[in-house]
């Protein structure tokens, strides 16, 4: 079943689009690859353009308005220590080009290529180095993540996503990259593969 809703609002000639998958049934592994997948996956090209390419595709089609992908947590709606997990997928687009939107973003999820090893570890270690600055930064941030991280599951899926037990992933990731990127291209692809697989999609759409 497709449940609708619609309210008229003023959006001064833009479009918005959000596509939001259920990433709730990963494991935990798959779990700590999922804010890298959303970090590389529109930076790394499709089957048919290379990273600069789709990079100047998705600002023509789009005219200018770009798509961003990331990982979102929240508390379910009958507990607020409990928490969902989406891939989440949003755009802006002028309105004239919001079918180029769309289409900028299917071909996001079903054409992304992960085959770029030299790519892929270049963006992991702007990860790792940009996360290690922010804790550098903002260390008491980091410090109640990880506190945090026993008292319930939704702050347990925050440190995982974005606190100290991520940047010892992307620290491992860095190193395994180095002798086996067809490995972490594999893990990667079956993370994207599980997570647009699931039925669970919400879409919202803001439309002239």
């Amino acid at each position: 079943a497709v449940t609708l809703a619609h309210t008229e609002l003023d959006t001064d000639g833009i479009s918005y689009l959000s596509l939001l998958f259920d990433a709730s049934h990963l494991s935990l592994p798959e779990l700590k690859l999922l804010p890298v997948l959303c970090e590389v996956i529109t930076k790394l090209g499709t089957d048919l353009l290379d990273d600069v390419q789709f990079t100047n595709r998705i600002q023509i089609e789009t005219g200018g308005g770009g798509v961003k992908v990331s990982p979102i947590v929240a508390a379910t709606h009958n507990s607020k220590d409990t928490g969902s997990i989406s891939f989440h997928v949003s755009g802006a687009a002028l309105s004239e080009k919001a079918a180029g939107l769309l289409t900028i973003m299917n071909e996001i999820i079903s054409d992304a290529a992960f085959d770029n090893g030299e790519r892929l570890k270049e963006l992991i270690t702007e990860m790792r180095s940009g996360a290690e600055g922010a804790a550098l930064d903002d260390p008491n941030r980091f410090v109640v993540l990880r506190s945090r991280a026993t008292l319930s599951e939704i702050d347990a899926k925050a440190d995982l996503l974005g606190g100290v037990t991520q940047i010892a992933l992307l620290r491992e990731l860095e190193q395994r990259i180095e002798s086996d990127s067809s490995a972490v291209v594999a893990e990667l692809t079956a993370v994207l593969d599980k997570v647009i697989s699931d039925p669970n999609l919400m879409v919202h759409g803001t439309m002239p």
